[in-house]
């Protein structure tokens, strides 16, 4: 609004560089992730989107590999549960929740408000 870009790109080397200038709510921050990804060719491994009634905008997650195993490390960084839809974009048989060591059925995972969660793909 006082006409200074909100968003730059340079480029640098092989890569790119985005200035951002401007404040984000979390929903526009995981959009603006996911289109810088998606034009720099990543897919993620895992979709986390929000069951009807419920938001993903606060869950932080990261899948890793640990001894021939593939994880998912999730937070609700906010004051409500989180009612999640797990969809990875690898094979897999079935997800364990590995806090109460119980399965995850059709991907539906809750994570309670300021808590983690653990699951192990198999």
């Amino acid at each position: 609004q006082d006409g200074v870009p909100a968003l730059v790109l340079q480029q640098r080397g092989r890569g790119q560089l985005y200035w951002l200038t401007a404040a984000l709510e979390p929903a526009s921050w995981q959009r603006f992730l996911s289109l810088v990804a998606r034009q720099a060719g990543l897919e993620p491994e895992l979709q986390v989107s929000a069951e009807a009634g419920s938001t993903a905008e606060y869950v932080e997650y990261r899948v890793t590999a640990l001894q021939g195993r593939r994880l998912a490390y999730l937070y609700n960084n906010s004051d409500w549960e989180a009612h999640l839809v797990l969809k990875p974009a690898f094979a897999h048989r079935g997800m364990l929740d590995l806090r109460p060591l119980a399965p995850i059925e059709a991907g539906r995972l809750v994570v309670p408000a300021r808590e983690t969660a653990i699951v192990e793909f198999q």
